[in-house]
């Protein structure tokens, strides 16, 4: 893989797979993408319906997640990058890269590692369940 492949798919994996905290609701943690989601979903019914109430405040709160997660594991991609994968021999940094790829998702796939109050059947969900 070209470095620039390796780190978009650290990027993409992070960004769908990797449980964050939403700050100012407790127990909630879940990734960037979610964020993402549901703040573009919140202002298409904005649009759509009106502005008024609450809905402003959540999408904000929403969408500056969403940029400020991802500003976060752009940084940390391009540390990772910096002073790890740069440094491991080209087939090794390949390896390792695809290896922690699939485990985050597998991980994510078979294990309720999300907490979320904006899902219907339960507070607890797989990747897969998450974003269905």
């Amino acid at each position: 893989m070209s470095p620039r492949v390796t780190r978009i798919a650290l990027f993409l994996a992070l960004f769908i797979a990797l449980p964050l905290p939403m700050l100012g609701l407790d127990g909630v943690r879940v990734p960037v993408a979610r964020f993402a989601q549901l703040g573009g979903s919140m202002l298409w019914m904005w649009v759509v319906e009106g502005g008024g109430g609450v809905e402003g405040s959540v999408i904000a709160l929403l969408v500056t997640h969403a940029v400020v997660y991802t500003a976060s594991l752009a940084g940390l991609v391009w540390a990772l990058w910096r002073f790890v994968l740069s440094r491991l021999p080209h087939r090794f940094r390949d390896h390792v890269t695809v290896i922690s790829v699939t485990l985050l998702v597998l991980i994510g796939a078979y294990d309720e590692l999300y907490e979320t109050g904006f899902h219907h059947t339960s507070a607890h969900a797989q990747l897969f369940e998450l974003y269905r």
